[in-house]
């Protein structure tokens, strides 16, 4: 009889300590969801304001001209890759 009492007491203790580490494990996820989305969320704004800065440098190069967004975004990316060869010594 004091075995099976044992035996509880072993399995509520590993029942106990599963369920503290599956609350720990959430608590984690949700703060790592939280610093992936604020990550998300400043490279979102970045891409917006350097959008928009390359389209008014780009304006001003050519005189005000009307040039289209599909334009602007290839000059942007063709200056983050020269940008991060530079960085990279490529």
């Amino acid at each position: 009889m004091c075995q099976a009492y044992d035996q509880r007491d072993d399995a509520q203790g590993k029942i106990a300590a599963m369920k503290e580490k599956n609350e720990k494990d959430a608590r984690n996820f949700g703060e790592e969801m939280k610093e992936l989305q604020r990550t998300l969320d400043h490279d979102e704004k970045l891409k917006n304001f350097l959008f928009h800065k390359v389209g008014e440098l780009v304006r001003k190069s050519y005189r005000n001209a009307i040039i289209c967004e599909d334009c602007i975004c290839n000059l942007l990316i063709r200056h983050v890759h020269r940008r991060v060869r530079a960085l990279s010594h490529i």
